[in-house]
């Protein structure tokens, strides 16, 4: 399957909003593994969302995200 990889940054009226890091092809397994390692890489201080792949190419912000994975660090929105 293909996710992508999000930093969550906030909500809007609810809806959590953050930037896109990166792609990634594989299992969801794998790719909230790919998150964890983000996260901790930066001091747990953000927080990395697995969302159905988006989009490809350039980072941009994505809104209204459908999170797959678990919150794992309180940092997240």
């Amino acid at each position: 399957m293909k996710f992508s990889l999000i930093n969550i940054q906030g909500r809007i009226v609810g809806n959590p909003f953050g930037a896109w890091i990166q792609n990634h092809i594989g299992t969801l397994e794998s790719a909230t593994q790919s998150a964890i390692d983000i996260e901790e890489a930066n001091s747990n201080k953000i927080d990395v969302a697995v969302m159905e792949q988006s989009a490809e190419g350039m980072p941009f912000t994505v809104y209204d995200v459908k999170r797959l994975d678990t919150r794992r660090n309180a940092h997240g929105q």
